[in-house]
């Protein structure tokens, strides 16, 4: 499944990989035409059980040029 199966109005714009050490850091994949404008964005949405669940990011704490976000609220 993909998320335009049931939302056709969002786009798929990466995924995430694997937690990374204890800091709630992920690892995440964007899609290349997508690299420019993703530490723009304020939030994301996640595509779970069938329901689109929006995360915040917290900028500070990320390190984008490693590939790693981290998302408010996430320890």
């Amino acid at each position: 499944m993909n998320i335009t199966d049931y939302f056709p109005d969002y786009v798929n714009v990466g995924y995430t990989k694997k937690s990374f050490g204890v800091d709630g850091l992920i690892r995440f994949h964007i899609e290349e035409k997508f690299e420019k404008v993703f530490s723009e964005l304020q939030h994301c949405f996640f595509l779970l059980k069938a329901c689109m669940v929006p995360y915040f990011f917290d900028w500070k704490n990320s390190r984008l040029e490693e590939k790693l976000i981290k998302f408010d609220w996430i320890e």
